[in-house]
C-alpha cells in the first residue's frame, strides 16, 4: 500500500554546523573520483611549458618526476653558462613577464615559471638546468596541490553549495 512521506529540506545556511560539515564532506567524497576541479589546466601547463622550452619530460610520479632539456649536455650547464643559455636560446622571451601566463593564460603557467625567472634575474652558481627545471616542476606540482586543496575546502564548497541552492535533509544529506 502506498504512503506519503513529508520531507522537509533546508538550504545550505539554514543547517546546524554539524550538518554542515556533513554536507561538505559528502559533496568533497562524491567528486573525489573526479580528479582535481582545475586539473586540465594545471596539466596544460606544463604540456605547454615541456613544449615551449623543448623539454623532456621523465616519470609521471611526482616524488621522481624530472624535467630536463633534450640535449643531456645542455641540462649540466650551470650558473652563469646555463643563464646564457637560456638567453641566447631566447627563453626570456619565450616566458614573457611576470604575471603574463604565456603558456596557457591560467596561473600555473606562473606557478611552473617562478623558480626559472629568479634564476634568469640572478643566476646562482651551482645550479645547472636540469636542476632549475626540477625546481620549476616542484614549484608548479606544489602549487595544484595548495589549489585543490583550496577547492576542497570548508570556504569554497560552503559557496559552492549555497550558489547552487542545493538543498539537504537536516543531517546535511543532498535532497
Amino acid at each position: 500500500m502506498p504512503r506519503t512521506i513529508t520531507t522537509t529540506v533546508y538550504e545550505f545556511e539554514e543547517l546546524d554546523d554539524d550538518a554542515k560539515q556533513n554536507a561538505i564532506e559528502s559533496h568533497n567524497l562524491a567528486r573525489a573520483g573526479e580528479g582535481s576541479p582545475w586539473e586540465h589546466e594545471w596539466r596544460d601547463t606544463l604540456n605547454t611549458a615541456i613544449q615551449a622550452l623543448d623539454l623532456e619530460h621523465r616519470n609521471w610520479y611526482l616524488e621522481t618526476e624530472s624535467l630536463t632539456p633534450r640535449d643531456r649536455a645542455v641540462g649540466e650547464l650551470e650558473g652563469v653558462r646555463a643563464w646564457k643559455w637560456l638567453h641566447n636560446n631566447d627563453v626570456p622571451e619565450v616566458i614573457g613577464e611576470i604575471g603574463s601566463c604565456p603558456f596557457t593564460g591560467y596561473c600555473g603557467d606562473e606557478s611552473f615559471l617562478e623558480p626559472l625567472r629568479t634564476f634568469l634575474r640572478r643566476p646562482e652558481a651551482g645550479t645547472d638546468l636540469d636542476q632549475l627545471f626540477r625546481e620549476c616542476l616542484q614549484s608548479w606540482a606544489r602549487d595544484w596541490e595548495a589549489d585543490d586543496e583550496y577547492q576542497r575546502s570548508e570556504e569554497v564548497v560552503s559557496g559552492l553549495l549555497v550558489d547552487e541552492c542545493v538543498e539537504f535533509t537536516k543531517d546535511g544529506e543532498r535532497v
